[in-house]
């Protein structure tokens, strides 16, 4: 079972230092970070013993959030000996584990994506040329969005780039992925590979 600990700006290098360290930058007013906290809670049995859950609290430790740059809640980040990784593919650059990572995450990411297609989302969902439009009244539904007192002040309806940028990253890994280790014939593949 993995590790869960509060770390700050005094204990930060030291947690971090080797092993593989997920750390959560989240503050407690941000309702999406509470639902991320419940998911790690419920996972935590089934995640790696070798891996340390760091919970930073960026009101807290507001001069540590600005060096990694916080700029939306939650964020998760994976270091690995000291060293930030940021995605799944890093996490399989630094394992060389492609296909048990991918064996253990494939079926959650392919669930992320399937949750996108149309129909399934009123806030967010793909558009037939395969861009992802998100639009939802008073909500501020991307990082690049900002809140003013708990207020959207720049909702933004559209392709929003930054979006749109992950979305195509996502399926590219997820199409390469399911060819390499998934059925021989994938559905998901036939689906959503252009």
């Amino acid at each position: 079972m993995a590790e869960i600990k509060t770390v700050d700006e005094k204990n930060f290098a030291s947690t971090i230092a080797s092993g593989n360290v997920l750390i959560d930058f989240w503050a407690p007013w941000c309702s999406y970070c509470r639902i991320v906290g419940t998911v790690i809670d419920q996972s935590i049995n089934s995640m790696p013993e070798n891996l340390i859950i760091g919970k930073v609290n960026v009101d807290d430790n507001a001069e540590l959030a600005a060096k990694y740059n916080i700029t939306t809640l939650p964020t998760l980040i994976l270091f690995k000996d000291g060293k930030e990784t940021e995605t799944i593919q890093q996490y399989i650059r630094f394992s060389g584990k492609e296909k048990a990572i991918w064996k253990k995450y494939g079926e959650t990411l392919k669930g992320i994506i399937e949750s996108y297609a149309p129909g399934r989302r009123k806030e967010i969902a793909m558009h037939p040329n395969g861009l992802l439009w998100a639009q939802m009244d008073g909500v501020a539904l991307s990082w690049m969005n900002a809140y003013v007192y708990g207020r959207p002040v720049t909702e933004r309806a559209g392709y929003q780039i930054e979006t749109n940028a992950f979305w195509y990253n996502a399926l590219c890994f997820a199409i390469d992925m399911e060819n390499k280790y998934g059925p021989r014939k994938s559905e998901f593949v036939e689906r959503w590979a252009p």
